[in-house]
């Protein structure tokens, strides 16, 4: 009997002391649970310990930050977006566009250019092609060859007369320009013997004259323009016949008016350029005869060429050598005014079928800038 009650004594103490194992275990470090037991599926009766917190609950937890805004950065070109100096080279579709187009931009922003300037600084022709503001004054050497209704021509021969041609053109941003001229032939003479009478001849010519000049195309690398201009213009013919030995004479005044158009055009290479303007008109000429009074009108023709080779002084300055051809037709002559026969006589009516042929030289200054 007491063999078996301490055999139950045994059994007792190895309970208690498996018992209080983990309340040891738990005093010695009371924040480090012992590891589960893979094959203990009673743990239920364990507290539940929690899982640490993931990283998407915890930003749940915390206070929303609200980030500015960041703006979205503008589209730009390859070459744009990459720092100075290591520009690549890309292809002409997306290289040469934005070039042209800022070429554009220059030109509008410069008043007076009619064309890209892409080469402007290098160019020697820049300035001269279609320029904001242009000056010129010649001197004119012409001679004279006149279609009279006497039909002996011969009998006039014109000394050589001198004439001035001047002019200004101030173009605006749309290069279009407005340019006033003038031109003036002084004292155009002749003088002859027929028959028993001294005949003496003298005429002048003025020309003034508004039009408005459109830079149509040019190219300063090539060193070329081309110019189309149009306006109106008035030219005075003033003639006086003078026979001495009879103490006869008279004077025809012819006043034309009317538009013209014409073209310039000019090429330059270095240092030399050469320029051909051409233009024309109808005229309304109101003829006044004195002396023996009549007055007439009817229509004119003028006509106006000039080739001329200019070589640059500076860069403002050029020296201007030239030939000129005027040709005016449908015009009141003094000799034409006459009646021919055994004596002179004055016609009746004022006659208006004459002709006037003037060539000869310019030689003078330009100014262009």
């Amino acid at each position: 009997m007491q063999r078996r009650t301490s055999s139950w004594a045994v059994w007792l103490v190895i309970a208690f002391s498996g018992s209080l194992l983990p309340v040891a275990t738990l005093a010695q470090n009371p924040f480090e649970l012992p590891e589960p037991v893979e094959t203990a599926p009673a743990n239920d009766a364990q507290p539940e310990v929690a899982a640490p917190a993931t990283i998407s609950e915890l930003s749940e937890q915390q206070p929303e930050i609200q980030q500015p805004e960041t703006p979205q950065p503008e589209t730009r070109s390859s070459e744009e977006s990459l720092p100075e100096g290591l520009v690549t080279e890309t292809s002409p579709a997306t290289s040469d566009i934005p070039s042209i187009a800022a070429d554009e931009h220059a030109a509008s922003d410069t008043p007076c250019d009619c064309d890209c300037p892409e080469c402007f600084p290098a160019s020697p022709c820049y300035g001269q092609l279609c320029p904001c503001r242009y000056s010129w004054a010649e001197a004119l050497i012409l001679d004279r060859d006149t279609d009279s209704g006497l039909r002996r021509s011969d009998l006039f021969d014109f000394d050589v007369a001198g004439g001035l041609r001047i002019g200004y053109g101030y173009r605006t941003g749309n290069c279009t320009a407005y340019e006033f001229g003038y031109l003036g032939v002084f004292d155009q003479s002749a003088s002859t013997d027929f028959g028993n009478y001294d005949v003496r001849y003298s005429s002048d010519l003025n020309s003034f004259e508004a039009n408005l000049v459109r830079c149509s195309s040019s190219s300063h690398c090539a060193g070329r323009s081309t110019e189309w201009l149009g306006g109106f213009r008035y030219l005075n013919l003033e003639e006086d016949l003078v026979l001495s030995s009879v103490n006869y004479g008279l004077e025809v005044e012819n006043n034309l008016y009317g538009v013209q158009a014409g073209a310039r055009l000019r090429r330059c290479r270095g240092c030399w350029s050469w320029e051909a303007t051409g233009k024309a008109g109808i005229f309304a000429n109101d003829m006044e005869r004195t002396g023996f009074r009549g007055d007439e009108t009817d229509v004119a023709f003028v006509g106006d060429l000039n080739f001329t080779a200019i070589y640059r002084l500076s860069g403002v300055w050029g020296l201007r050598a030239g030939y000129n051809l005027i040709w005016l037709e449908g015009v009141a002559l003094a000799p034409d005014q006459l009646e021919v026969g055994n004596s002179f006589g004055t016609r009746r009516h004022v006659a208006d079928n004459g002709g006037v042929f003037l060539d000869g030289v310019n030689v003078g200054l330009e100014a262009r800038w």
